[in-house]
């Protein structure tokens, strides 16, 4: 059955130009490598910013220079406008407000059918946010990036992209191998088991064996979309059931895929919910949400709100079986726990999905929200509870039973573990799931943010703050393993530049290498790259620069001390402090905070979180 992995990033100010890393190409290469080593489907993007447009090219571009693959992209401001009007629907209805802190949400997915469909944006129900009449289209998101054959090869979709009219509606490229059985057509075989030796149009409705694997190209649309003919399923994946082609007239790629939430169960002063009652009729409403500074915002207005996109799984069950919302939301940092990450717990997507069939909204099986809550991993606090209690207790109903047991369903909160010292922070007098590092999804380069510059080889001790999480609902633990790098794909060992101990894990030395382009290592426009005087936090502009040069970090990875890095400069030995080096600063600095130093500066200050499932 199909294997999704969906990965939730805040990529800090994406499209920011008043930065170290602006938006730059070489930026645009790494986190396009991190996703593809991630082996993403879906890739849930938070701190988008205004006028980033081109930021979401380069990264497209990237994911699309991949043969034989299909990658999309839709985004939406973060807020509703101070002139937004109800029924919300339009994109004239969105901002990047200084209240939502000009951000927004971006959706990237891997176009293949015979995993999952992007499903058309939700439309809105006037009747839930103060209004009357029937579903109104929903069109807040900017438009469906894709394939065309303009500059970059990428355009914006004017319409959605559908199955073609009548019979030969896909194409089958030579050096296809077609499973056992062979392709059907009202139970006869039309193509027989083997590998094609040359293209073969099939219809709409045609039976895929499991076992098949698409040739060169992948399996296409053989009608054209903007000159290019849209790959749906991608070269080289073995299909892991059978599969029926989408019918004639069935959007595969919708125009508009990503909307914000604008309804969901009413909030009650107390911080408690109205139930959600399956298979009953439910009340929503317009949802308020938190301003930057905490408070529950009078108005639905200018404060940022979750985004959300739907998939429908191809297992060939029951619509309620098939939808699954995906939703994301980046909790203002100084919101109080109840008014902040609580908030999204209320949101429609979690308990209900857009069934375009028939239509109408459904109660779904299945709901996944992530982001960064910026709030502590603490599953017992009131604000984890509203996602993982039952429906009958006010919650979300995000955990599992297991026998007498109820788990909560959080993707991030590996149990605490004895840890080697130094331990940074020191630990509290109770340690918790929050002080293991692997649930850390910050990563910093001074202690609590602003204090002393951390200098300790163990790279554990540069990470900080288990903020970044995902709920989710209706999964059993078979249908949810861990990645194979883990819950957080830790991009520091990745830059490390040592040899890989997971397929895919690192980053390519080329594109650590393409950072020497960066206007600072240029000052004064020299032509060679040079160590600039000076880059906030940097402790030794030159030695990052010579391991930049190399095309990596050494033994950033390692967590010791002593072994010689990529430039064939030695680790210092630790300092005397638990996890502070000595004093004066030691010109040469450990390979772990180099590491450090380039991921947070030129890439992001959050780590990607991994949620990966199997139907």
């Amino acid at each position: 059955m199909p294997n999704v992995k969906i990965v939730f990033w805040n990529i800090e100010n994406l499209g920011d130009q008043g930065n170290f890393y602006g938006n730059s190409q070489n930026r645009c290469n790494l986190i396009a490598q991190a996703i593809i080593n991630t082996n993403a489907d879906v890739v849930m993007v938070q701190e988008y910013r205004n006028g980033a447009l081109g930021t979401l090219i380069l990264l497209l571009f990237n994911l699309n220079a991949i043969p034989g693959q299909e990658w999309y992209c839709d985004s939406v401001a973060g807020s509703l406008s101070n002139n937004a009007a109800m029924p919300y629907a339009t994109n004239a209805d969105v901002a990047f407000t200084p209240q939502g802190r000009h951000e927004g949400y971006v959706v990237f997915w891997r176009q293949n059918i015979a995993k999952f469909i992007m499903q058309i944006a939700d439309p809105v129900d006037p009747a839930t946010v103060g209004g009357a009449g029937p579903v109104v289209a929903n069109t807040q998101s900017t438009s469906v990036i894709a394939r065309h054959g303009g500059v970059f090869g990428l355009g914006i979709l004017a319409n959605n992209i559908t199955v073609p009219a009548g019979p030969n509606a896909y194409s089958l490229p030579a050096g296809s191998t077609i499973g056992a059985g062979g392709i059907t057509r009202a139970g006869a075989v039309v193509v027989a088991a083997g590998i094609t030796g040359a293209p073969i149009t099939i219809n709409a409705g045609d039976i895929l064996p499991a076992g098949t694997i698409p040739g060169p190209g992948g399996i296409t649309l053989t009608a054209p979309t903007q000159a290019v003919f849209p790959i749906v399923i991608p070269a080289n994946y073995t299909l892991p059931a059978a599969y029926t082609l989408p019918a004639n007239g069935a959007v595969v790629v919708p125009q508009h895929a990503i909307s914000l939430v604008l309804t969901g169960r009413p909030y009650l002063p107390n911080g408690a919910n109205a139930n959600f009652v399956p298979a009953a009729v439910n009340n929503w409403s317009l949802l308020r949400f938190a301003d930057g500074i905490g408070a529950l915002y009078g108005h639905p207005r200018l404060t940022r709100r979750p985004a959300t996109c739907t998939i429908r799984v191809s297992t060939g069950g029951a619509a309620a079986a098939e939808l699954i919302p995906i939703t994301v939301y980046h909790t203002p940092l100084n919101a109080p726990g109840m008014v902040g990450m609580a908030m999204a717990s209320n949101c429609r997507s979690l308990y209900q999905a857009y069934d375009h069939t028939i239509p109408g909204y459904i109660d779904c099986n299945r709901a996944i929200i992530g982001g960064d809550f910026n709030k502590r991993l603490n599953p017992a606090a009131g604000h984890f509870r509203a996602y993982t209690d039952n429906f009958n207790m006010g919650g979300a109903g995000c955990n599992q039973v297991l026998g007498a047991v109820t788990t909560p369903n959080i993707r991030v909160n590996a149990p605490f573990v004895p840890l080697p010292a130094p331990v940074y922070p020191p630990l509290p007098a109770v340690p918790t799931a929050a002080n293991n590092p692997n649930n850390k999804s910050l990563i910093l380069l001074r202690q609590n943010f602003t204090g002393p510059h951390v200098l300790s080889n163990n790279i554990d001790h540069f990470r900080s703050s288990a903020f970044d999480n995902v709920f989710y609902r209706g999964f059993t633990p078979l249908q949810v393993p861990n990645h194979a790098f883990g819950n957080l794909y830790f991009l520091p060992a990745a830059v490390s530049g040592t040899i890989p101990q997971a397929p895919n894990f690192y980053i390519p030395a080329a594109i650590i290498q393409g950072f020497l382009q960066l206007p600072v290592f240029h000052p004064g426009g020299a032509a060679i790259p040079v160590a600039p005087v000076a880059i906030p936090n940097v402790r030794n502009p030159a030695t990052l620069l010579a391991d930049i040069q190399a095309g990596g970090f050494g033994s950033a990875a390692a967590g010791q001390a002593g072994p010689v890095a990529v430039t064939g400069i030695a680790a210092p030995a630790a300092g005397a402090g638990p996890y502070a080096g000595p004093v004066p600063l030691p010109v040469v600095i450990p390979p772990q905070r180099r590491a450090i130093e380039f991921v947070k500066l030129f890439v992001s200050d959050h780590l990607p979180v991994i949620f990966e499932m199997n139907l």
